[in-house]
């Protein structure tokens, strides 16, 4: 449980919530080109309203959690399906929203809400920073590596995860519209 509560420092420091995140576009941002892919949400997790043919904004400088979709190491990128990450009173919360009669906590001291279909893509500085938890799916250790390491990280466990390349998510912290740090986020 503290292994949780240090991987879980500046989970509050989101931007946007998923529910206002405009529909899938290609958007151009000053150099930087931001693109978003539609795709069809798991059965179990329906969108919340249908995707609008609006602009994507470009993600603010801050730490946000995420699924990763995709890697595209040569090209020093990262698709990925921003999620809210809730733990106390909010992951009650939602969890009851989500799951009428379903009891008055989650089931987890986390609750992840992804009702967002919107894939984004943002490039990955050269000097960012990997972190991943060692061993892979059960260690609570952080371990340093590189993104070009890191499909092969993915390989080293199989497993059906859908569309994700890994089952837990990421936090990606966004600076200057580039991810400067990724960081897997245990999951009791």
């Amino acid at each position: 449980m503290a292994g949780l509560a240090t991987l879980l420092v500046g989970c509050g420091q989101r931007s946007a919530s998923p529910s206002t995140t405009p529909a899938p576009t290609t958007s151009s941002v000053a150099t930087t080109t931001i693109v978003t892919t539609p795709r069809t949400p798991p059965p179990s997790q329906p969108p919340t309203r249908a995707p609008s043919t609006t602009a994507a904004p470009a993600l603010q400088d801050g730490r946000y959690p995420a699924f990763v979709i995709a890697i595209g190491p040569d090209a020093r990128t990262v698709t990925f399906d921003l999620i809210q990450f809730l733990t106390g009173a909010q992951a009650d919360e939602a969890y009851r929203r989500d799951h009428p009669g379903g009891g008055s906590t989650a089931p987890d001291p986390f609750y992840i809400v992804n009702s967002n279909p919107l894939l984004r893509t943002l490039p990955v500085r050269a000097d960012a920073t990997v972190a991943v938890l060692a061993p892979p799916l059960s260690g609570t250790t952080l371990k340093t590596i590189t993104l070009a390491q890191l499909p092969g990280f993915f390989a080293s466990v199989s497993g059906n995860w859908g569309e994700r390349l890994w089952p837990n998510p990421f936090w990606l912290t966004v600076r200057d519209k580039a991810i400067v740090g990724l960081q897997e986020q245990y999951l009791p």
